[in-house]
């Protein structure tokens, strides 16, 4: 009865929990990629000499070259966190296991 009920919720939880560290290893191989990396730094050198060529009174344009140079850093950002999140599912995984084993 009961136990059958806790027992699929706790292979959800860890089917979630390997899903979030999968997608944290992803991310993380996102962010260590060689190609990746050059198109944000090119696109961000991009943005910024053209947000600097701007003048003055091209308001709408420099708002979107600044917004667009910000893009970059938020998704950055969201990766790192993807990151994180990987890892700190891998370590509750892994206290579910030694849980599990104690039990």
């Amino acid at each position: 009865g009961g136990g059958r009920c806790g027992f699929d919720s706790l292979v959800a939880a860890l089917m979630d929990k390997q899903e979030q560290v999968t997608r944290g290893q992803h991310a993380e191989a996102l962010l260590r990629n060689e190609i990746l990396l050059g198109a944000f730094s090119a696109l961000e050198e991009k943005y910024m000499a053209t947000w600097r060529a701007t003048t003055g009174a091209e308001t709408e344009a420099r708002e979107k070259l600044w917004l667009a140079y910000h893009i970059l850093d938020d998704v950055k950002r969201h990766l790192g966190r993807m990151v994180t999140n990987g890892k700190i599912a891998q370590q509750d995984i892994d206290r579910m296991a030694g849980l599990n084993r104690a039990a």
